[in-house]
């Protein structure tokens, strides 16, 4: 264990970053309304959901209306909701759980991989513009602990944090094969036998009761997933614009799912080929990488994703900084574009182009921090369970 004063620098970062993240999302007023909610960078999913999934009027998530979030994530947003008694409120009581989120992943990384590399997720930049966005904070945490649980040879636990972190959002199941696989060649089949079986229970636990007794609601968020169109942000967005290509729903979730298992099927080949099992974890890194590029959905918060997997690679400075100026970039110039769309909005007056620029940017500058990361850190792991 680190000492901890070690630990407080990047946990104080992350809480004021994190503090600083909801501040902002609340200059507009909770909830703002009309282009200026976009134009001043304020929008959080927060405020409008407390009326939009009914919880301002005391209604349970899945039991009383159908919430467009995974299980554990509309417990969150349930538990926030019942002392909160508006939208500033809700978003008050969200925050107090967002910012020990990130006070949690910030400690975590700190005690296993020391001060410099855990100010990557705490000193990052989209930690301030994206933190307040949706509920993904609580979800990195559970993430980064499955990790961090691994690197530990403590399968079981790894195994259930990281099936409660795919029961909020469903990003952390990607590493739960990978560390599985790790752990059966580390540790022998038991260990990966439990770190499957810890992930599937937890997961069930959480959703089993919501299935069984609303399963229309629970049902939602997938089907949700699969109708959704090509959001703003995505590269597939941005390959249809230039190129005038218009798939519809079918067939882009299908040259999306190819195109993600492809890439995962090549991280996989270099990883086997090429690296002990002892490094498979650092897989996480490009594995999301992958998923993000290819996923006709990127929201800005899900860059808050990548965060502990660059403090755990960390892929060096420059790269860092250029991920975080791109990602910035993406998000100063989306939202002023969404408000051209917006009731009372300024038809035209912000240019696309800027906006496609940066998303671009951004996916070159993350393909090559993920590759960069990966393979530095793959060179740099000795013989133990840590990196």
């Amino acid at each position: 264990m680190v000492p901890s004063r070690r630990l407080l620098l990047p946990v104080v970062l992350a809480v004021t970053a994190t503090l600083g993240a909801l501040a902002l999302k609340s200059w507009c007023g909770t909830p703002g309304a009309g282009p200026d909610l976009y134009l001043r960078w304020c929008y959080s999913d927060v405020p409008p959901l407390w009326f939009v999934e009914r919880l301002s009027e005391g209604a349970v998530p899945y039991l009383d209306h159908p919430v467009e979030y995974p299980v554990l994530t509309g417990l969150w947003m349930w538990l926030a909701g019942v002392p909160a008694s508006s939208a500033g409120t809700f978003l008050l009581w969200t925050g107090l759980l967002l910012v020990g989120a990130a006070a949690g992943t910030a400690a975590l990384l700190a005690d296993e991989v020391g001060l410099r590399r855990a100010l990557a997720f705490a000193a990052a930049p989209t930690l301030l513009v994206s933190g307040a966005v949706n509920w993904d904070l609580p979800a990195v945490l559970l993430a980064t602990g499955g990790i961090v649980a691994h690197r530990r040879a403590r399968d079981g636990l790894a195994g259930t944090l990281l099936g409660l972190g795919t029961a909020a959002k469903l990003f952390p199941g990607l590493f739960l094969l990978p560390l599985a696989a790790a752990a059966w060649r580390l540790r022998g089949r038991k260990a990966g036998l439990v770190t499957v079986l810890a992930g599937a229970v937890a997961w069930w636990a959480v959703n089993l009761p919501v299935a069984l007794a609303a399963p229309a609601s629970w049902l939602r968020f997938f089907e949700l997933s699969r109708e959704r169109p090509s959001d703003w942000d995505a590269l597939t967005t941005v390959v249809m614009r230039t190129t005038g290509w218009a798939p519809d729903i079918g067939t882009l979730n299908l040259v999306t799912a190819v195109a993600f298992v492809l890439g995962v099927a090549a991280v996989a080949a270099v990883a086997v080929r090429r690296d002990p099992p002892v490094t498979w974890h650092l897989a996480a890194l490009p594995l999301l990488a992958v998923f993000l590029l290819t996923s006709k959905v990127y929201s800005p918060q899900f860059s808050l994703w990548l965060l502990p997997l660059f403090a755990l690679s960390f892929p060096g400075w420059w790269w860092l900084a250029a991920f975080a100026v791109t990602d910035v970039a993406v998000t100063v110039t989306r939202f002023p574009y969404l408000a051209t769309f917006v009731d009372g909005g300024l038809e035209g007056a912000w240019p696309w182009e800027p906006f496609g620029i940066a998303i671009v940017a951004r996916a070159v500058v993350l393909a090559g921090a993920a590759w960069v990361g990966w393979r530095r850190a793959v060179r740099g792991t000795g013989s133990g369970a840590g990196a």
